[in-house]
């Protein structure tokens, strides 16, 4: 098994940072609901739907660069923390089991200890706190889903994900006038259909649903602009695992269709887990 820890696209071996282990790593962001107590009755009921807070991930290191100098040792925690406290870490885990995972966040401290004397160590131990607003982690390659008339599943971990929708229509088909975005649970049940009402052309147009942003634009012969006023009915979504059953393989559907024409899609998005 390898075990490999970036920093920024810096793998922190490389620079003579050994990781001893990573806190809250496996560890499910914890979840805050919403609760009001009523008079005469007992505990609280809950008001709405959780939130998920913020996740906390302390990684913890040892600083023992190759040179095996005071000198050396210096050198590499000021590397260390430089790269620590620049504006956005990209903390990338790869266990040489599952895939490479990301999560983005903020260094809030970087503690340094040195093992004996700071004039006679060689060695030091750091901890790194990173703070990651959004507590999933995420797939480093991403995934591109085609899908059309005939739904395809869309494979996830155990977060939800947003992603990007193009609908084009295809080179060979006729003009597609009125697409309709629908999204199913694994058992091709509706859950969600976005219906626009427009025309693109065949062989030079498409249309973009941000499901991140919550924005709809239209691209034709190279020119973009703002298409949000295509939606007609229907609302932005997440693609869930809980409309599917990820532990046996079983995933939420995308679909689209049209009046007229013969849409093509694609879904570019990446999993995401708790």
């Amino acid at each position: 098994m390898t075990w490999a820890v970036y920093l920024n696209e810096t793998p922190l071996d490389s620079i003579g940072v050994w990781v001893q282990r990573i806190n809250s790593y496996t560890a499910a962001p914890s979840r805050e609901y919403p609760t009001l107590a009523l008079p005469g009755r007992q505990g609280v009921v809950l008001t709405a739907d959780p939130s998920m807070s913020p996740r906390t991930v302390s990684i913890v290191c040892s600083v023992a660069p190759s040179g095996a100098s005071i000198s050396a040792r210096a050198t590499t925690e000021d590397r260390l923390k430089g790269l620590a406290y620049r504006a956005l870490i990209k903390l990338v885990v790869d266990d040489d089991v599952t895939v490479p995972r990301q999560i983005d966040g903020v260094c809030t401290a970087c503690e340094v200890t040195t093992r004996q004397h700071p004039v006679d160590a060689v060695v030091s131990d750091a901890t790194l706190t990173i703070l990651c607003p959004d507590p999933t982690w995420y797939d480093v390659t991403g995934q591109v889903i085609g899908f059309n008339a005939a739904a395809s599943q869309v494979p996830l971990g155990t977060a939800p994900s947003g992603g990007l929708v193009r609908i084009t229509a295809p080179s060979w088909s006729a003009n597609v006038v009125n697409p309709t975005l629908t999204y199913l649970n694994a058992a091709g049940v509706t859950v969600q259909a976005m219906a626009f009402t427009g025309t693109l052309t065949a062989g030079t147009d498409y249309l973009e649903v941000d499901l991140n942003r919550q924005a709809i634009t239209m691209t034709s012969s190279g020119v973009t602009t703002n298409a949000i006023s295509w939606l007609t009915t229907g609302e932005f979504f997440a693609v869930d695992p809980m409309d599917g059953d990820p532990l046996n393989d079983s995933y939420p559907q995308l679909q689209v269709t049209a009046s007229s024409g013969t849409p093509s899609a694609t879904w570019l998005g990446v999993r995401r887990w708790l």
